[in-house]
């Protein structure tokens, strides 16, 4: 649902309409209107509220880092820990996990606490950009001073044709940034001007840049994340309609916590969901996803009528056929499970472990699913009305 802008403000509260709060303590914020500048999206106004976007993602991340650090007392974030990570508690369903699952639950505990203190600006401050034409795409050969070296280009320069061989064989190109005096190497765009954000379903992009993994950009595109459909302002907590989908409650907010994830633990070692490979590529719009009726329908988990549409869809699809997923590193996986986890303790307090809403105190484990396996079909491009 979209909220209307007197309700929105009631909910973000007037203290966010004013410039210069976490957002900054946080990011270099790029300035301006022009250039990947951000004073259009700091109004207060609808689709222009980034101050409070940011501040909501940094409480859904405090409130998920804090939750998982009491697994071993917490049954609903022993449901949430096995729907969207795979981790498995004991045989006794009494708190710590299986032997086999305890590393992943330290790695996914660690990964909260890292992305936690990275929210709060405990690990130096990234530049934060509001469209991707900060970037220019370029064959040309810059100083580190960001004068022209002549009669050179980029795929032939020492510095760079020997560390990006990609730029010999043309899969990549090089874009140049004139604010950081750096480069970024991926592959072309066809679309005018060529730049991540032209593609209207791109939402954000973490943005490796030349100097390596500590130097890293992050930007926001103004119709993909800004406008994107069917997102909301705020969170909305008051939702208590049993079956009500999680996906129904993604808000801008839930975009810059992915973000911020591939952001603190580097953007080479957190692949998307599109990047698990085709043996566990799930089809945008197959069928089987959690069932509606789950747990009064306890035949199976999965009910195979339905058909998956959402990155969140395929997440819990996936875990319910094959829990060995390789989870524990894609983003959406947290930010789906931290606003689960703050769901539980806000609002309605509803359980969404299953990706549909229940009331608290179901049981712990789902039941398997039912006996018809999930086609899986190679190099499927998992939908693309993901948080990017």
């Amino acid at each position: 649902m979209r909220l209307p802008l007197y309700s929105l403000l009631g909910l973000l509260g007037l203290s966010n309409l004013v410039l210069g709060k976490a957002l900054d303590n946080v990011f270099k914020v790029k300035k301006g209107t022009t250039l990947g500048g951000c004073d259009n999206y700091r109004t207060g106004q609808v689709n222009a509220n980034l101050d409070a976007y940011f501040e909501e993602a940094q409480t859904i991340i405090k409130t998920a880092s804090d939750a998982f650090g009491k697994y071993n007392t917490d049954v609903q974030v022993q449901k949430i820990a096995k729907s969207f990570f795979g981790i498995t508690p004991n045989a006794k369903q009494d708190g710590p996990a299986t032997t086999e699952d305890g590393n992943l639950l330290k790695h996914v505990q660690t990964w909260f606490v890292n992305l936690d203190n990275y929210a709060q600006g405990r690990s130096g401050k990234i530049p934060l950009y509001c469209n991707s034409d900060f970037l220019e795409q370029t064959t040309t050969v810059y100083t580190k001073g960001g004068t022209v070296r002549k009669n050179l280009v980029v795929s032939d320069d020492k510095a760079y044709g020997k560390m990006v061989p990609e730029l010999k064989t043309k899969q990549y190109v090089a874009f140049w940034s004139r604010d950081l005096k750096e480069y970024y190497f991926g592959t072309p765009y066809t679309t005018k001007p060529p730049t991540y954000c032209a593609d209207r379903r791109n939402i954000a992009v973490v943005t490796p840049m030349s100097t390596g993994k500590e130097s890293i950009s992050l930007c926001l595109c103004p119709a993909g994340f800004f406008n994107k459909a069917n997102t909301l302002e705020a969170i909305d907590a008051t939702n208590s309609d049993i079956g009500h989908a999680l996906q129904k409650l993604e808000t801008k907010s839930l975009s810059i916590v992915h973000e911020l994830v591939h952001a603190s633990e580097g953007p080479y070692e957190t692949p998307d969901i599109n990047a698990w490979g085709p043996l566990a590529s799930i089809k945008p719009k197959i069928k089987g996803q959690p069932n509606p009726n789950w747990p009064g329908d306890t035949d199976k988990f999965v009910d195979m009528d339905r058909e998956a549409y959402s990155a969140m869809d395929a997440i819990l699809t996936a875990q319910a056929t094959n829990p060995r997923q390789p989870t524990e590193n894609t983003p959406e996986n947290y930010a789906w499970a931290a606003l689960a986890v703050y769901l539980a303790q806000n609002g309605a307090k509803m359980d969404y472990s299953t990706g549909l809403a229940r009331p608290l105190g179901g049981p712990l484990v789902p039941p398997a699913p039912g006996g018809k396996k999930l086609r899986r079909d190679d190099g499927i491009v998992v939908a693309q009305n993901f948080t990017a």
